[in-house]
């Protein structure tokens, strides 16, 4: 992984850089620090509050205790959330573009390539956000989008319900653990990467599905879920035992100190995910690009990291000592996730997602 210097702490707006963000060029040369000759220029005054499309709870209260007040001091507005799940907030940004009111959307990698192919999404180049040039590869989405962050989809087991602990994706079908998986649903935001691992532990690859439907098809979950909580009143009693999940709750899982949970990281690799941010054709470019520069600088992607169990996406910035144990360093991440061509899986979901309810769901 290539190296760059940490984006030095801004504290007004008037040391704002005002050279075009080209992500092309920072992709290809991340050991040179962007700069510019022209001087510096306040952005274009906006008016009313900075609407931000997230999922709630743990990410909303996160992002209010790293930015919202240091967002307010610099800007003078305020940032509103409007909450939900991946797939509803993506069709509602869709659906009514500009007019849906939201500014930045932060959502998975898929789906934010699906916003971008609807069009509604305004090129990073449209703001000034130089810190966007200071990440990780793996942080780019295109020209339209960067993560603040990395995590993992992977297996978790209940420590103590389990005789082998898995190690692999295959161990999924393993006799011991039918009735007692907690699988991911039909409209989950990673269901197409795990249909294409099954594909491939069967044979066939994202161009020939077919074998992972089968397989799929053949597993006994005890529950499908969307989210953590979906599944975690059936861990507590038994009757959940091994469950397809984000690193991230599996974390947030132990640390309330109600379960007792493992995450693997399968030998083959988990599913890396990012936490992407993008703007919103039509909303406010100058707040925007404020906010995505914020969640970017160092000291507020490590308060990030150690709230969301993220690695973060600014490079030079260490995995907090109080989950060090639990997330994977930059250096680490590569090793331990595999990530996907997003793009081409927002493009199959559709009948992916028909196969699935055809033929996957009646058998569960």
């Amino acid at each position: 992984m290539n190296r760059r210097s940490s984006t030095t702490r801004r504290v007004t707006l008037g040391v704002i850089a005002t050279s075009t963000l080209l992500l092309t060029a920072a992709c290809a040369t991340q050991s040179e620090a962007p700069g510019s000759s022209a001087a510096p220029e306040s952005p274009v005054a906006e008016s009313g509050p900075l609407v931000v499309s997230v999922w709630g709870g743990l990410y909303e209260e996160s992002i209010i205790a790293a930015v919202a007040d240091e967002f307010t001091e610099l800007t003078g507005s305020e940032i509103v959330f409007d909450t939900g799940s991946s797939t509803d907030r993506l069709n509602k940004i869709v659906s009514q573009g500009a007019g849906s009111g939201v500014d930045v959307m932060i959502n998975n990698a898929e789906l934010t390539s699906a916003a971008n192919a609807a069009g509604v999404l305004a090129p990073l180049s449209d703001g000034d956000i130089p810190a966007a040039a200071d990440v990780a590869e793996w942080a780019l989405a295109g020209d339209y989008g960067v993560a603040f962050g990395a995590y993992a989809l992977g297996i978790t087991y209940v420590n103590g319900a389990v005789e082998t602990a898995p190690t692999s994706w295959a161990d999924l079908w393993n006799e011991e653990y039918q009735n007692k998986l907690a699988l991911p649903g039909m409209a989950h935001g990673h269901m197409p990467q795990f249909l294409t691992i099954a594909a491939e532990l069967n044979g066939g690859d994202a161009d020939d599905i077919v074998p992972g439907v089968e397989a799929l098809s053949e597993l006994r979950p005890a529950t499908t879920s969307m989210f953590y909580t979906d599944w975690a009143p059936l861990a507590a009693s038994g009757e959940a035992a091994v469950a397809v999940e984000y690193s991230m709750y599996a974390n947030l899982m132990n640390s309330t100190g109600d379960y007792d949970v493992t995450f693997v990281y399968p030998e083959e690799g988990a599913i890396g995910s990012i936490s992407v941010m993008s703007m919103v054709e039509g909303g406010k470019t100058g707040l925007a690009s404020q906010f995505i520069g914020l969640m970017l600088e160092a000291e507020n992607q490590a308060e990030l990291s150690e709230k969301l169990f993220h690695t973060p996406a600014t490079v030079g910035v260490e995995v907090p000592e109080s989950v060090a144990d639990s997330v994977p360093s930059q250096e680490n991440l590569t090793e331990t996730v595999r990530f996907f061509d997003d793009a081409a899986l927002a493009e199959q979901r559709p009948a992916w997602t028909q196969l699935l309810n055809t033929q996957v769901l009646p058998q569960w």
